[in-house]
């Protein structure tokens, strides 16, 4: 069984109702996950009496919390209302969970799964707040993280968040596509992914490519291709969609690209799953409004399916890590002569 730190995100929204309705039916919890919730043993009775389930804690044992809160203090919060306070749980609890994976015997190897929060409330304490995925990357010194969009038909990636080229440097495409080679071995399980590299041309309509897909991007996809790297492209974003299923991830150059790749797609079982950490962060892509669950069976497989993504992600690095450290080389050619 696997344990999984799970936090509880923006505390007045309805991640806590959705966290109880997922573990009810003891599904997960019959040797599948042993989560550890980072947030208020309080906040979580407090709901599962509100919807009919004052036995909750005697019904999911196997449910660990960790309260974030001290149990001398009061709780001020309004359900659908983020606050300052709010805000401040919501990071509190990903820090406590961060320190607790750092202190694991395999010195940060584990598995956390952030429930949404309103960035705006912690800003509302911490102005520099970006996301989740930042801050919790700000407390790992090794490696280079990113973000990647999961789902079962397809999985992006992309350099920035805005369709402006200026932003993106060539040797950045050159060592995303080596990190993505990298992840996918050790992630998923596979070998020799095959990566479509997206056109750098602003306008996500174009109908070809652009002098600097051909001065810049091609001369990089050629060199990777040389050195045993699969990737393909510059392609348009016209051309990703007739492909879409052809290729095990794709490269936008920009968010809007990655939109329309998602675009007429079935996305409930997407998830966002933050690459080259020491530890694996997946974090559901759920449909829900601060006050009210918009889809609840929706949401509930949006966070079961995260949760599957995690324990699948870290069962296959745990296995191909030590199996990639040491591969065999090839054998010298050896000629006899006659």
């Amino acid at each position: 069984m696997q344990r999984i730190a799970i936090t509880h995100g923006e505390c007045g929204s309805v991640n806590y109702e959705l966290l109880i309705r997922t573990f009810l039916d003891g599904i997960l919890l019959d040797g599948v996950v042993q989560p550890i919730l980072f947030g208020s043993s309080k906040i979580l009775s407090m709901t599962a009496k509100s919807m009919g389930h004052p036995d909750f804690f005697q019904r999911t044992k196997k449910l660990q919390v960790e309260d974030v809160i001290p149990a001398n203090r009061d709780i001020a919060y309004s359900r659908g209302e983020a606050t300052k306070m709010s805000g401040e749980l919501a990071i509190a609890a990903v820090e406590k969970a961060i320190q607790s994976l750092k202190k694991g015997e395999s010195r940060g190897s584990g598995i956390l799964l952030t429930l949404p929060l309103d960035p705006e409330a912690v800003r509302l304490s911490r102005a520099d707040f970006k996301n989740q995925a930042s801050l919790i990357a700000s407390y790992f010194s090794t490696g280079t993280p990113y973000r990647m969009f999961l789902s079962e038909r397809l999985k992006t990636t992309f350099m920035s968040p805005a369709s402006s080229i200026a932003n993106i440097a060539p040797d950045r495409v050159e060592s995303r596509i080596l990190a993505l080679h990298k992840t996918f071995k050790e992630d998923f399980s596979i070998l020799s992914p095959r990566i479509a590299v997206l056109s750098m041309s602003e306008d996500v309509n174009a109908a070809g490519l652009t002098d600097k897909d051909i001065s810049i991007l091609k001369p990089i996809v050629d060199k990777l291709m040389v050195d045993g790297n699969a990737c393909f492209g510059p392609f348009t974003v016209a051309q990703t969609l007739e492909m879409r299923d052809n290729f095990d991830v794709f490269l936008c150059m920009y968010r809007e690209q990655q939109d329309m790749l998602f675009k007429d797609l079935e996305t409930s079982s997407l998830c966002y799953f933050t690459a080259g950490l020491q530890i694996v962060h997946i974090e559901p892509h759920l449909p829900l409004n601060m006050g009210q669950l918009t889809d609840i069976a929706t949401a509930e497989h949006d966070l079961r399916n995260a949760i599957y993504y995690g324990t699948d992600i870290f069962a296959h690095r745990t296995e191909n890590i030590p199996l990639l450290a040491n591969p065999l080389g090839f054998s010298k050619k050896i000629e006899v002569n006659e």
